[in-house]
């Protein structure tokens, strides 16, 4: 397999990552940075994985007996976004206000606020 400089594609992808985050408001703690840069670590060596099988192809001849397997970087690329989702699910989002943000979620909670003015706060949500 080739060698993969994947540094400079990381700190690309992290800003992605954080320009996700700053476009629906979500505020990040400071941990919340570092995940995000070891989620983008995993997500850059995934996507260099992913061009390495597409030049070399999805079978290499690397088998008993020069027989066709499945490349190598195939499963690799797929443990990467496996380590990169586990790390993006410890970044804690408050889904609420992030609701809050979409024309649904705008609906919703002008719905609930005047089912509170006309009910009161017993009223149950949905």
């Amino acid at each position: 397999m080739a060698r993969m400089n994947t540094a400079k594609e990381a700190e690309q992808v992290y800003g992605r990552l954080i320009e996700s985050y700053e476009a629906v408001s979500i505020q990040l703690d400071p941990h919340d940075y570092e995940t995000l840069a070891v989620a983008a670590r995993h997500i850059a060596r995934a996507e260099a994985l992913d061009r390495l099988a597409d030049r070399e192809g999805q079978t290499v001849p690397w088998g008993l007996g020069g027989r066709p397997i499945l490349h190598p970087a195939i499963p690799e690329a797929r443990q990467a976004r496996t380590e990169a989702t586990k790390a993006l699910k410890l970044i804690s989002v408050d889904v609420a206000a992030v609701d809050s943000l979409t024309p649904q979620g705008q609906q919703d909670k002008a719905r609930r606020a005047a089912l509170i003015r006309h009910h009161g706060k017993g009223v149950a949500r949905g």
